[in-house]
């Protein structure tokens, strides 16, 4: 997700697993209220008119990316009191290098010879665990990187491959993505294939609750539209018919609850920002300008929602700006004023 948590000390790690799965609390001797917060990822383009990878808490942003070449933020995470960013940046080559920030301090992933996505992050004591791919000689690997080594998920070939979603819980890793055109999911390494050839599908975010494990995604249809859909244990269950152009790109559980963000293209041709919690699909935007929701994050009865949309109405959002912005309980909040063009990736709430 593609478009798809929370670890202070040993004891906050483990009740946060149990809550989230792959995901998410305990009371600390020493709390930190100077992290607690919601904070969102994405980027803002500069007044160089470049794209800068950066991160709000709280509608505070703070530009991660260097002003010298562009890059993009994908996922956030707090753990402690270190905040970790995953995205790329490019190098003087023009190429994209795959990396991620703690604290604002750059970490790259590869070496910027291939092309490379960094596009989840998930943080598990000291140890980073990073989803993405990298371009070779033989193709488009899916990878995740555990401390910057590296672990490819698929032999690569002339057919696209990427990790969209990471999740650990206990000793074991879950990554979903794509190969060839078919979704699937990774857990330690070995695939489960969710899809079958005849249709492009997409597995864009994966959590973990208890024994369960979610992943969503989507697949085409026949007529050019496509079909919203999750996976529990690789049982599918579809939230749309296949009659319209709809995507979806993060899963979260919680209380047995399942929600899903994506968007949907209206009957204008209007992408409309919108959110599912057990299958019933709740609008965000009233269709009259380009919106779009990217992550998900529920913390006790409140739904946050992180994604985009146009401050002019239409199809035609190169007319105006995209402002970035979340969603709490449906209520929106801006994260930039319009003034450049901004996109926010992820989000998470400590």
């Amino acid at each position: 997700m593609n478009f798809k948590l929370a670890i202070r000390y040993f004891l906050f790690f483990y009740l946060l697993l149990a809550f989230l799965g792959c995901s998410k609390k305990a009371k600390q001797q020493d709390p930190l209220p100077n992290t607690f917060g919601v904070y969102v990822a994405g980027y803002e383009v500069n007044s160089k008119g470049m794209p800068t990878a950066k991160y709000w808490k709280d509608g505070i942003g703070t530009a991660i990316g260097s002003n010298t070449y562009e890059s993009r933020a994908s996922s956030i995470l707090v753990a402690g009191n270190d905040i970790y960013v995953a995205g790329i940046e490019v190098n003087a080559r023009g190429r994209s290098v795959a990396k991620y920030w703690k604290n604002g301090v750059g970490r790259d992933l590869t070496d910027g010879t291939n092309f490379a996505n960094a596009n989840s992050i998930y943080v598990v004591g000291s140890d980073v665990y990073v989803a993405g791919s990298e371009y070779v000689a033989s193709g488009q690997i899916a990878k995740y990187w555990k401390n910057g080594n590296a672990v490819s998920l698929n032999e690569g070939s002339t057919n696209p491959a990427d990790a969209n979603s990471i999740c650990v819980s206990g000793t074991d890793v879950y990554v979903a993505g794509y190969v060839a055109g078919r979704a699937q999911f990774w857990k330690n390494g070995v695939a489960t294939i969710l899809t079958d050839a005849t249709r492009f599908g997409y597995a864009n975010s994966v959590f973990v609750s208890g024994n369960d494990v979610y992943v969503v995604g989507y697949q085409e249809n026949y007529n050019g539209n496509q079909f919203v859909k999750y996976w529990k244990n690789g049982i599918e269950a579809k939230l749309t018919d296949g009659e319209s152009k709809e995507y979806a790109y993060s899963i979260y559980v919680s209380n047995n609850d399942v929600y899903v963000t994506g968007e949907e293209l209206n009957e204008n041709g209007i992408s409309v920002a919108k959110f599912w919690k057990n299958g019933v699909a709740i609008n965000l935007t009233d269709g009259t300008h380009m919106a779009y929701a990217s992550s998900i994050f529920v913390s006790g009865t409140d739904v946050y929602i992180s994604g985009y949309e146009s401050n002019v109405p239409g199809k035609d959002y190169a007319r105006g700006k995209v402002v970035a912005k979340y969603w709490k309980n449906g209520k929106a909040m801006n994260l930039t004023n319009g003034t450049a063009d901004a996109r926010v990736n992820s989000i998470f709430v400590k």
